[in-house]
């Protein structure tokens, strides 16, 4: 279903969709059992995978007397369910937490003490860091969440970041049906910009800033009245901050009634949801406010004047916190406190890293050092969902569609019309003459090939005698439509006689009588030698017309309802047996948060 186009990326809440259009028989009874499967690998190589399956038929309302020779039965019954079951169901949370508590020891010693000891008392200092989020939970309790906001129950909180050049074009989101849902008015650059959302209620929503580092901020926006639900919905426009006065660059309208697809990480233009709040319900949060507290200690038995205090994040530079050491110098016992506030985004693939050094001198003899640590490392696994697996009856009108349940059988299971035929409707088979025909002659020399030439001859003297009135290219599996070239929307001969000529063999098939216009039609599946008989018309213009054979279209979607990028590997349609690779063969496809394929 990816055509060929693999790797896909699917971003959090991105949806990909794939179809594959076959035919599906009304004259015998058949169960259709369909099944679309999904695989797809992330950055943490931990992989994902999931499926759907459809089972459907069209009961014919008619038994058919077998004639003094039956048909050969098909060659497997249909299969009952899918060749297989799902090999696992996606990872239900990330695979690892934040990484163990902290180092419980430097990664140093402090240096050994003299071999001759001074007349002072030692320096000594104890630095310990402890995370926590601003609501006072542990750094080492904290997971990805599970990325949906369809609660369920109304909205009262969300927060977006914003993505400079990410155009409406480039949204990636489950809202349909709200349009137009995003527009662009001016180019969304990088460059500061303010929010200002309203209600579908005509009330003005609270947005408030927060700056999270590297230049970006987050835009919480909540109801005016605090305690209160977001309406319905919600429309937010993005103006630069550069102009004056500001300048519309774009709106959003988002759905925020709790019911309808809402996922973190999906993005609505140029913002990206970060979190969500519900009425009840437990906040979901992507970018946390870590509190990141270091205790420092006179641990010895002498007054120390602390000296040096810096701290690092990831590989910047390091920060002084010296003014933070209150007080300074440190009696024996006392302690003082240095705190940061950092923001961690615990939806994507990535880690964190904090150190922090303090060193310090006492009045007389050698200073002395101490440090402490805190790691955090997230890899959420990937999250992928088929949303969707239909099937629709491509014959039915453009304003009445139908899906394959509830196509209609055939009503009557002989060729009849109340004149005559226009149209006579055979598919080739390849099979070879029976021992036996009965009712018509059919002679063959050699085997049939998949592929030849079919020519129609009436046998009727006063139909036209031999005169050919037909000629086609046949293939294996294709349907055959014989009509009178000779006069177009006219009566097709009732006695036929039907040479098929291929490469390899050549059959001939003679006295088949339709009898169409006669009330007492050859019947529907019929086989005729290496033709079966599968339908007929009966009026001009192709009106009434009965066909065993339908067009239907099987549609199945993936979408990335995960917080990362996925790489999906395999995805594929299976119909009674038949696989389609609906990737064909370009895995992998790459999704992104909140995508569909």
């Amino acid at each position: 279903l990816l055509n060929g186009t693999a790797p896909v990326t699917l971003e959090p809440g991105q949806v990909v969709c794939g179809e594959q259009t076959e035919e599906v028989s009304r004259c015998v009874e058949v169960i259709y059992t369909v099944s679309s499967i999904v695989e797809a690998n992330d950055t943490s190589s931990k992989g994902c995978e999931d499926e759907l399956e459809l089972v459907f038929s069209i009961l014919p309302p008619f038994t058919l007397t077998p004639s003094s020779e039956p048909s050969s039965p098909p060659t497997a019954n249909p299969t009952a369910s899918p060749t297989a079951s799902p090999t696992a169901s996606p990872t239900a949370s990330p695979t690892a937490s934040p990484t163990a508590s902290p180092t419980a020891s430097p990664t140093t010693s402090p240096s050994a003490v003299p071999s001759a000891e001074p007349s002072n008392l030692a320096c000594e200092v104890a630095v310990k860091v402890t995370c926590e989020t601003d609501d006072g939970i542990s750094c080492d309790d904290i997971s990805t969440p599970n990325s949906t906001c369809a609660f369920g129950v109304p909205l009262d909180g969300l927060q977006f970041t914003y993505i400079p050049g990410n155009t409406c074009e480039k949204s990636r989101n489950q809202q349909y049906g709200v349009d137009p849902s995003c527009e662009d008015i001016a180019p969304v650059g990088d460059t500061p910009v303010v929010l200002e959302c309203s209600g579908s209620n005509g009330d003005d929503m609270v947005v408030l800033v927060t700056d999270i580092g590297s230049g970006q901020s987050l835009f919480t926006v909540q109801p005016p009245p605090p305690g209160t639900s977001l309406p319905p919905s919600i429309n937010c426009t993005i103006l630069s901050n550069a102009t004056s006065p500001p300048q519309e660059l774009q709106w959003n309208v988002i759905d925020t009634s709790g019911d309808a697809e809402l996922d973190l990480k999906e993005a609505y233009g140029a913002l990206q949801l970060e979190s969500c709040s519900g009425l009840g319900v437990e906040d979901k949060v992507c970018v946390e406010q870590l509190v990141l507290e270091t205790l420092l200690r006179n641990v010895g038995a002498d007054t120390m004047n602390v000296t040096l205090v810096e701290s690092r994040i990831n590989n910047d530079p390091p920060s002084d916190q010296l003014d933070q050491v209150v007080p300074n110098p440190l009696e024996p016992g006392d302690n003082a406190t240095v705190v940061e506030v950092v923001y961690f985004d615990f939806c994507e693939t990535g880690s964190f890293s904090y150190v922090i050094r303090a060193d310090a001198n006492p009045p007389d003899g050698e200073m002395c050092e101490d440090e402490d640590g805190y790691n955090i490392t997230i890899a959420p696994a990937c999250s992928v969902d088929l949303t969707n697996l239909t099937c629709s009856d491509l014959s039915a009108p453009a304003d009445d569609p139908r899906n394959c349940s509830e196509i209609p059988p055939i009503e009557i299971p002989q060729c009849e019309c109340t004149e005559c035929a226009r149209e006579v409707i055979f598919r080739y088979t390849q099979a070879p003459c029976p021992l036996m025909p009965s009712g018509y002659g059919c002679e063959q020399q050699g085997d049939l090939a998949p592929t030849g030439t079919l020519t129609v001859n009436s046998s009727s003297t006063s139909s036209g005698g031999s005169e050919t009135f037909f000629t086609t290219d046949v293939s294996l599996g294709a349907d055959i439509v014989i009509v009178d070239t000779r006069e177009v929307d006219e009566c097709v001969p009732e006695d036929l006689d039907i040479t098929i000529a291929t490469a390899t063999g050549i059959q001939v098939i003679t006295n088949l009588d339709t009898n169409c216009g006669t009330g007492n039609g050859i019947d529907l599946t019929t086989e005729f030698g290496s033709l079966q008989f599968t339908g007929y018309t009966c009026d001009r213009n192709g009106e009434n017309s009965t066909n065993c054979f339908s067009d239907v279209l099987l549609e199945t979607c993936a979408e990335n309802d995960g917080t990362i990028d996925l790489f999906i590997d395999l995805f594929e349609l299976d119909v009674i047996g038949d696989t389609t690779d609906l990737l064909n063969g370009t895995a992998p496809l790459t999704l992104e948060p909140g995508q569909v394929v």
